[in-house]
């Protein structure tokens, strides 16, 4: 396993032979982090950032802590915050006008309006006791539906009326950690502490593949193609698998454990627990550059500049910096 002055040479090296360039961007500070709130919290607990989302529109940052969820724009103000509770999981809706937020200190999923935190729906049922809750939004606007997991069971829930209309039972052989749908909304994909990833049909419920993966299932992401899925594997090792070719390929991050896996059109990241995020190309082409976090990193945001990665930082914070990959230097001939 790397250490992390180990990581921060590594990083040095990349930066001097012209692998990428970082620029120090925003900091989305916790002011009220050394405080405790309704009891939840002692001072003497470290501060944690536990799950980081940028909003589609890219006008806000959603941030869950384990003493609660705070709300930034983009340019790294504070808009408001909710106080004392364990925020695991962040859900936006296609449109940010909504937020769904998984309490798992008081066992709920809270439904707020964007920008006023105004709790719209508090769904109990949907929680599963006081374990994480995993939680996505179906992003097809016309659909208008919410999957979360309850244990074994996936539920979903009609984000008008905020019905529980339907669901998977026993949908994994233990406690689901992650859902993801499928960019076209039509797939949704859930993995699990019992080393499983399916792929379901919706809304039929038909489950179309499954895959035994070498850990339980930490992350969740799917191509823009609806086809293929990148998930954090074993050894520190992502994989992407489609699912109707049954095809895998690996990518080496050199790291222990993987915890995380963003991409969008242009980059991938993926977060490590030696505090390094490691950052390439979609192509896979360049020399990737490993981005020091000074922690481990449970969760990552690609930022909506398409180039920039918000990551964890120390004591709370949030911090948001800019990549640019850039091919690594050859060697002069003769």
């Amino acid at each position: 396993m790397k250490t992390v002055q180990q990581a921060v040479y590594l990083a040095i090296l990349f930066s001097i032979c012209v692998s990428a360039i970082t620029l120090t961007g925003k900091v989305y500070s916790n002011e009220t982090a050394d405080e405790s709130h309704d009891g939840l919290l002692s001072k003497q607990v470290p501060i944690m950032v536990l799950e980081i989302a940028w909003s589609p529109s890219g006008d806000y940052l959603a941030v869950g802590r384990n003493n609660g969820l705070w709300l930034y724009d983009k340019d790294g103000d504070e808009v408001t915050h909710r106080d004392g509770s364990q925020v695991s999981a962040i859900a936006w809706s296609p449109n940010s006008e909504f937020l769904a937020a998984s309490d798992n200190t008081r066992g709920q999923v809270l439904i707020l309006s964007i920008p006023d935190f105004e709790i719209l729906e508090d769904q109990v049922s949907a929680a599963g006791g006081e374990n994480e809750i995993p939680l996505n939004w179906n992003p097809n606007p016309e659909l208008a539906v919410l999957a979360s997991a309850a244990g074994k069971d996936i539920l979903f829930w009609n984000t008008s009326s905020w019905d529980n209309f339907d669901a998977f039972q026993k949908a994994h052989a233990d406690t689901i950690s992650v859902l993801e749908w499928s960019p076209d909304g039509s797939k949704l994909a859930s993995g699990g502490f019992d080393y499983m990833i399916h792929i379901w049909d919706y809304p039929s419920g038909d489950q179309i593949n499954s895959l035994k993966v070498g850990d339980y299932v930490k992350d969740i992401n799917w191509l823009e193609d609806s086809t293929t899925v990148v998930f954090p594997d074993v050894r520190g090792k992502f994989l992407f698998w489609n699912y109707l070719t049954n095809e895998i390929t690996t990518v080496e991050t050199g790291s222990f454990v993987v915890f995380d896996v963003e991409l969008n059109n242009e980059i991938i990241a993926a977060s490590t627990n030696d505090g390094v995020v490691w950052v390439q190309n979609r192509e896979l082409e360049m020399t990737p550059y490993l981005l020091d976090t000074q922690l481990r990193a449970l969760s990552i945001d690609i930022a909506p500049d398409g180039r920039s990665i918000t990551y964890p930082g120390v004591n709370g914070a949030v911090l948001t910096t800019q990549v640019i990959l850039m091919p690594t230097r050859s060697a002069p001939e003769g």
